[in-house]
């Protein structure tokens, strides 16, 4: 079969009959949002959400304003007249006593500086370099044109610790490609659940989601078809020492794959935020977010702020911005269970698309012509640039530092993690610590934290002040008696 020819005919279809499901049509502020989309937090009012699927409230007409779902305590997913402007269903949504703010639901995109280059271009490098490998790492063919594992200095923390399927980072981008001969051994599975039976077996709220699930088609099967997320998914967690293709940072790991951006690498906030849930009542243990935009969304900090026990790992953005004037989400969201990531080149510069910020951004790893997995079209694996290659490393060494010591929280990871960074002075003024990830002394920190004896406290005597039943009764009774003088006036 004429495989270039087939492919050819595929692209034409696309061309002719794009995938619209997630039309960039409407912006508020020159930011795009999807039409007719609101998400909205309601308020502590009794029966708000009762009250507001029968009366909007503000302007709007009931049947102007419909709930759909429910995202999560207080949030909700509506639809909204696409005719009325934006501006005005914000406004009147959010004059309603019922709700404590609206927002568009924006669009999330990935934005690469550059297009994948594929497995011949692999192969060309690799040929160049035969004279100079070394006989020293994992077997993997491609191991030696994988410059950004050298400059990390994955080596020396491979030395403690290869990984651990015990750990599970969930990489929401554009699904992974769980059928990859190099990710298979290293995808996530939900055992709990029957993918064949269309039944929530495991009642989760999600119907056959195996090897995860895919949010923005509203369907179980994250499998990618952009190559995306396949590309950040093998930077983490390819098979290390298999003989086959490009090694991970992490050689055994769990990787669950969350789609929330589509065939063409459109997403929405709604998407994000329900895969968020998702890792968080599944028990990931690190996000990974290379992806983001300039919608500042209420939601998606919300859903960031309440999951404190996850480490999120975020893109800083590849517009040679300065996020620290310009925002970039979620990337700005300053929590201390976030990283936010900029890209290095090999020379250890800031790479020249990679956005920055000395209050924003946190950390760089290498995001320039990074080797890694890819879909089938590009024969399995591919060249690409990002600091959504960049943000994969991260997410890669947390997973390392995890599978040493599981109890180190996402707080302490952090900290571990920038206090063992190599200082590189193109950064200095550039991100806040002016470093890029060093595994090598990361993992040997842990290592030797780990093993440290912790001092015993002793143990507080806390003396409770109980009350006897007849102080109890007492009590009761004159609050009793003050609710019923208040309720007649008299105090």
């Amino acid at each position: 079969m004429n495989y270039k020819a087939f492919y050819w005919i595929i692209a034409l279809i696309l061309i002719i009959c794009p995938i619209t499901a997630q039309e960039i049509d409407y912006t508020k502020d020159g930011i795009p949002f999807i039409a007719g989309e609101v998400i909205v937090k309601t308020s502590n009012f009794p029966l708000a959400s009762i009250a507001m699927t029968i009366i909007p409230d503000g302007n709007l007409q009931a049947t102007d304003f419909s709930i759909e779902e429910d995202l999560n305590d207080g949030l909700k997913f509506a639809t909204v007249d696409e005719g009325i402007p934006i501006e005005e269903v914000i406004e009147s949504l959010e004059n309603s006593r019922f709700i404590e703010w609206a927002e568009p639901n924006w669009v999330i995109a990935l934005e690469l500086p550059e297009e994948p280059e594929g497995l011949d271009k692999l192969h060309d490098d690799l040929s160049s370099k035969k004279a100079s490998i070394q006989k020293t790492g994992p077997n993997d063919p491609f191991y030696s044109i994988q410059w950004g594992l050298k400059s990390i200095k994955a080596e020396d923390a491979w030395d403690a610790t290869i990984g651990s399927k015990k750990i599970v980072i969930a990489v929401i981008d554009t699904g992974i490609y769980y059928l990859h001969p190099d990710l298979m051994a290293n995808i996530w599975i939900n055992d709990k659940e029957n993918p064949t039976n269309n039944k929530d077996n495991d009642r989760n709220g999600y119907i056959g989601d195996y090897f995860g699930y895919n949010f923005i088609d509203n369907k179980a099967d994250p499998l990618d078809d952009h190559g995306h997320g396949t590309h950040v998914a093998g930077i983490i967690g390819a098979v290390g020492n298999n003989a086959k293709g490009v090694t991970g940072v992490n050689w055994n790991v769990n990787l669950m794959s969350l789609r929330t951006l589509g065939t063409n690498g459109n997403g929405d906030m709604v998407s994000g935020v329900k895969a968020i849930q998702y890792a968080k009542q599944m028990g990931a243990n690190v996000i990974s977010c290379s992806w983001g935009g300039s919608g500042k969304s209420l939601a998606l900090d919300e859903a960031i702020r309440t999951s404190p026990n996850i480490l999120f790992v975020i893109a800083a953005g590849n517009d040679a911005n300065n996020n620290d004037v310009k925002g970039f989400y979620p990337a700005n969201y300053n929590y201390p269970h976030t990283i936010t990531v900029a890209a290095t080149d090999q020379n250890d510069k800031l790479a020249t698309f990679s956005n920055y910020g000395v209050k924003t951004v946190d950390i760089a790893a290498p995001g320039v012509t990074i080797a890694s997995t890819y879909i089938p079209s590009y024969n399995e694996y591919a060249y690409l640039s990002g600091t959504s290659m960049a943000t994969p490393f991260v997410s890669g060494l947390a997973g390392l530092m995890l599978s040493i010591d599981p109890t180190l929280t996402p707080i302490q990871v952090k900290k571990l993690m920038l206090d063992n960074a190599d200082k590189i002075s193109s950064l200095d003024g550039k991100i806040s610590s002016g470093s890029r990830i060093n595994a090598g002394k990361t993992i040997q920190a842990v290592s030797r934290q780990s093993t440290t004896p912790t001092p015993t406290t002793p143990t507080p005597i806390i003396i409770n002040e109980q009350k006897d039943e007849v102080t109890l009764l007492m009590d009761l009774v004159a609050k009793l008696i003050e609710l019923i003088f208040k309720n007649f006036g008299l105090i």
